[in-house]
């Protein structure tokens, strides 16, 4: 049978191939194809390109450049993001190899992340370097308060990440880092597109020497692409800087607001489910240079979410009591001092984080009603608080051709009183020439339940109060290549994990409850290259860029007289393929393929047998287009998602959009220096 699963999937891949490039010579003709001539010098071309190998990344306690890490990590820049087929920030991280992105609701309005076959609550996310992950659910992690244009680049960091970021970085983790202002200017961007698709945003820029400030403001909203798919979401972001020779100061704060028809969400029973959710987000950094550099980071977040099962109480059943009400609450202080010196790098941290949560449906009952913070008919009735710390030891040193970096995360929470962890891990590479390098890794991590895992009673599931945290050992070894022309990498890796949190059950009329008895090993498999021809060439050329990546997960489970929800439901292969050429002057196409295939079912409910029928996933294949016109400050954009409407399932029973088209433009206005 997998055999006969694995040739339908290339047929399926020839053909998407073969229309994609019809289509390609198609629209060629329509703007008549006339090769650019050679107008830059191959090397001004080269010093404008966004160099990542120079770039500050979290992969390390102590600051390190990308070039010295001897980790997987993906970067993608914003030369990338402004190119590529996509409006907002879940689109464009799901073309990352590592990465599996399930989306229930389109344009950032929920989305699961996934890195190397983990589930959504084994990954970290973090905004400038701050967890903003939620304790509540890992399906609110990518509840973000910016728009796709406040981003300067992404930072994707594959596999475990404890002894680095702390709990629940267990898979990987992803960093988003946004734009800072380095001139006084304004951006203008709005879009539309089909389903009563709008945005607008406004961004401005203050600049001078010693403090910047960055304000921006994002609407977006539609109608939807299906019955109770409609969505509005607006934010506000802003952050601003104070440098001098001594200390930098750096702060953010945000607010985000979304309500969206959430078609069955959590349940295929009830497809008229609606959602709110709103946060509030706020950090100050603190850093201190000299011989000892010292970081000091404290931060806030709140978020409430607001769970219709009936939207607006519509055909409710009489046991149906009332929506599910939620605010949690995270306060946390970080610090870190490190000093380098001819020995390498050396850093000791420490990090405090208190979460906490309000409730009508998880946690410990209260005596006394609390009324909603931020809707004044929401009511919580229950509570919980934990706390979690954190120290940190790590020594990185960089000989010649040898890179290393070794480090131990101890860890205390107040779920496991008096209990002790320790999670160390090593990473080391060496450099055979200037051009290639090959690394290996050992890690551990961990991951603290969260709230749902523990509390959560509903029709068919029941939480567990007595979980215990998560482990899981990774090796990892690989080899990257790169060039001026091109870059390229392979990786082979083996996480075991043990008491894995999965929500189980014997049969199906029994309820699902999460339990640690499922030990999970996973095996995995990446590599890709990225060619820029008119490097090698040493001239412009029509195709400005070509990649093409592949990843493998295959995952293994001991409790196999038990039905698994959640860790045997991954992304078992995965394709991506982009051009990005020319097409006029200033004119510039970018496409992207994706094929996926995923390992699990989701359940469709049928009314007439009262009851959920099983359905494997099919493997799909989607091709996306951004046809791109960039005259100085100026770009304007015509895309297509989806381009031969592709019907497919992604995330349990919610089919995803069909054939999407939009259009729009992003302007750069510079704004007059103050003398």
């Amino acid at each position: 049978m997998k055999t006969l699963k694995v040739s339908n999937s290339m047929n399926i891949i020839k053909k998407r191939f073969k229309k994609a490039f019809i289509l390609f010579i198609i629209i060629n003709v329509i703007f008549n194809f006339k090769r650019a001539e050679a107008q830059n010098d191959t090397t001004q071309a080269k010093n404008q390109e966004f160099n990542i190998d120079g770039i500050e990344v979290v992969g390390q306690r102590a600051p390190a450049l990308y070039s010295e890490l001897s980790r997987q990590i993906v970067v993608i820049d914003r030369e990338e993001i402004a190119k590529a087929p996509v409006q907002n920030v879940n689109d464009i991280i799901q073309y990352a190899t590592n990465i599996d992105l399930r989306q229930r609701g389109n344009s950032d309005v929920q989305a699961d992340l996934s890195i190397r076959g983990g589930t959504f609550d084994q990954s970290l996310v973090l905004l400038n370097g701050v967890n903003i992950s939620d304790p509540q659910t890992g399906h609110h992690n990518l509840d973000l308060p910016i728009s796709i244009s406040q981003i300067d680049h992404i930072e994707i960091l594959a596999g475990p990440g404890s002894r680095v970021f702390g709990p629940n970085a267990y898979s990987g983790a992803i960093n988003i880092v946004t734009k800072t202002a380095k001139n006084n200017s304004m951006d203008i961007s709005s879009y539309a597109g089909e389903h009563g698709l709008f945005h607008t945003g406004l961004s401005v820029n203050n600049y001078n020497k010693k403090i910047q400030n960055y304000f921006s403001i994002n609407n977006t909203q539609s109608n939807g692409y299906a019955g109770n798919t409609d969505f509005k979401h607006f934010n506000f972001y802003y952050q601003g800087v104070l440098k001098s020779k001594k200390y930098d100061i750096n702060w953010q704060m945000s607010y985000s607001d979304k309500a969206f028809g959430a078609n069955s969400f959590y349940t295929a029973k009830f497809p008229n489910q609606y959602e709110k959710t709103k946060a509030g987000f706020g950090s100050v950094k603190f850093h201190k240079k000299g011989k000892i550099d010292i970081k000091t980071i404290i931060f806030w977040r709140g978020h409430t979410d607001h769970f219709e099962l009936f939207r607006d109480n519509v055909n409710a059943p009489d046991w149906y009591k009332s929506p599910n009400y939620h605010f949690t609450s995270i306060f946390g202080i970080n610090n870190n001092i490190y000093k380098i010196s001819k020995l390498g790098k050396t850093s000791i941290g420490i990090d405090l984080r208190k979460e906490s949560i309000l409730s009508n449906v998880l946690g410990i009952a209260m005596e006394d009603t609390i009324t909603g913070l931020f809707e004044k008919n929401d009511f919580y009735t229950k509570k919980d608080k934990r706390y979690n710390s954190s120290v940190y030891f790590e020594h990185a040193i960089f000989l010649n051709r040898f890179n290393a970096a070794a480090g131990v995360m101890i860890n205390i929470n107040s779920l496991w009183p008096g209990k002790i962890y320790f999670y160390p891990g090593i990473d080391a590479s060496y450099k055979l020439n200037s051009n290639l390098k090959v690394y290996a890794t050992i890690n551990t991590a961990m991951r603290v339940p969260t709230f749902t895992d523990l509390y959560y009673q509903g029709p068919t599931n029941i939480g567990n109060p007595n979980l215990k945290a998560e482990k899981s050992v990774n090796y990892e070894t690989g080899v990257k290549y790169q060039k001026s022309w091109g870059k390229g990498n392979i990786s082979i890796f083996f996480n075991d994990g043990k008491n894995t949190i999965d929500w189980i059950r014997k049969t199906s009329s029994d309820k699902w409850q999460p339990q640690n008895i499922t030990n999970i090993k996973t095996v995995g498999f990446e590599a890709g290259f990225v060619f820029y021809p008119q490097y090698l060439l040493e001239k412009q050329t029509f195709v400005e860029q070509i990649s093409l990546s592949f990843g493998h997960i295959y995952k293994t489970k001991s409790s196999d007289e038990f039905q698994s929800c959640y860790a045997l439901d991954y992304l078992h292969n995965k394709i991506l393929f982009n051009i990005e050429h020319k097409i006029y002057k200033n004119l510039i196409a970018s496409w992207n393929l994706r094929f996926q295939d995923r390992n699990g079912y989701y359940l469709i409910y049928d009314a007439q047998q009262a009851n959920d029928i099983q359905k494997s996933y099919k493997p799909y294949t989607l091709l996306d287009c951004k046809i791109l016109w960039q005259h100085k400050n100026l770009n304007i954009f015509l895309q297509v998602n989806n381009i031969f409407d592709v019907r497919y399932f992604d995330f349990g029973n919610i089919i995803q959009p069909g054939r999407w088209m939009s259009a729009g433009f992003h302007w750069h206005i510079p704004l007059r220096q103050k003398i």
